[in-house]
């Protein structure tokens, strides 16, 4: 039993993939986007943060993690003006 547990959690609980906050400071965010993405990181809402960025700049996921992450810990992202949704 305890062999199917652990081959269970090593199925579900797989190790996130490498974040690159660094790499963000080449990734322009608004900067109202910004003060949402810190406050949701502030509360523990990840996924939420990373939508609020994916929809302020259309970034994909990878993008948009880093730039949470990075505003997360203190990293100085570019700001930018927000795209026009048509």
């Amino acid at each position: 039993m305890a062999g199917a547990v652990r081959a269970f959690l090593r199925t579900v609980f797989q190790p996130m993939p490498r974040l690159d906050p660094q790499r963000a400071r080449n990734l322009p965010v608004p900067a109202d986007a910004q003060k949402l993405v810190a406050e949701l990181m502030r509360e523990g809402r990840i996924l939420m943060a990373i939508k609020e960025i994916r929809t302020a700049t259309l970034y994909d996921f990878r993008d948009a993690r880093d730039a949470a992450f990075a505003i997360h810990y203190g990293v100085e992202v570019p700001t930018r003006p927000a795209p026009e949704h048509s």
